[in-house]
């Protein structure tokens, strides 16, 4: 049970919303890729970079419980990267704090 438990940490946390930070005074419009279809994701990519903060990029994962089912998250490059460095950061607190809990030993071990 517990392996289940890690293949779909990640995905949980790429679920989670990502905001866009506005830069300067003027806000520029919102870009939910999440309400958009493919081929405005299309339209929209077609002038950028493939490297550019503002280009979509859909990703597709299996959708637990279902052979057949895949579930697509859309997100510009700028929300991939942020939420990748939270799953990272998240991943490392677990790690850090895991390293202060003592491990028991085992019985008759004379310590």
């Amino acid at each position: 049970m517990k392996s289940g438990t890690v293949y779909l940490l990640p995905l949980t946390l790429l679920s989670l919303p990502v905001a866009a930070t506005a830069q300067g005074d003027a806000a520029p419009p919102q870009l939910d890729p999440r309400a958009m279809s493919m081929s405005e994701i299309r339209t929209h990519n077609a002038t950028l970079a493939r490297t550019d903060r503002k280009y979509i990029v859909c990703r597709t994962s299996e959708q637990t419980g279902s052979l057949a089912r895949k579930n697509r998250i859309c997100r510009t490059n700028e929300e991939w990267d942020k939420a990748s460095r939270l799953a990272q950061d998240w991943t490392n607190g677990v790690s850090e704090n895991s390293r202060g809990v003592p491990i028991p030993q085992p019985p008759g071990s004379g310590q």
